[in-house]
Parts: C-alpha cells; structure tokens; sequence
C-alpha cells in the first residue's frame, strides 16, 4: 500500500498541474475550482482523477495521523505503567 500510495502522491500534482494548465483556456470569470466542477460534470478524464486522488490523500494522511497518535498513546502508557 505504501508503495502505490508513493506513486500517487508522485503522479497526482503531476496531473494537477497538466489539469490546470488545460484550464488557461477558460473564461476568466471562472475559477480554478468552478472549472474544476464543470469538468468533473462533463466526465472529464483529468478532473476525475484529480478529485479522487486528493480524496485518497485526504484519507491516507488522516489514517497515517491516527496511527502516529496511537503508538504515541500506547508509549505514554507504558511509561506510566
């Protein structure tokens, strides 16, 4: 999990960047994140896989925090015990 969790990271502002940079065309009264939303509603390839990537990272950055307070908790237990 490690391993495939590297290579989004590596791959997903990659894509982000090529995904944005697609967006200079846009109208200028549209934001990044507004284009974003357009794209996403037109199935767009780029915006889908930008979207969920993030998601993953979201969740992996919070699963990997509780795990570090976790092993933080179970060493301040056993210092008191």
């Amino acid at each position: 999990m490690v391993k495939e969790s590297f290579l989004l990271v590596v791959i997903l502002p990659l894509t982000a960047i090529i995904f944005f940079t697609e967006s200079i065309n846009r109208p200028m009264e549209i934001t990044e994140l507004e284009w974003l939303w357009i794209e996403l509603t037109a199935g767009s390839f780029w915006a889908v896989f930008v979207l969920l990537g993030y998601i993953y990272i979201f969740y992996f950055t919070i699963g990997l925090i509780k795990k570090l307070f976790n092993k933080n908790n179970h060493k301040r237990e056993a210092i008191k015990n």
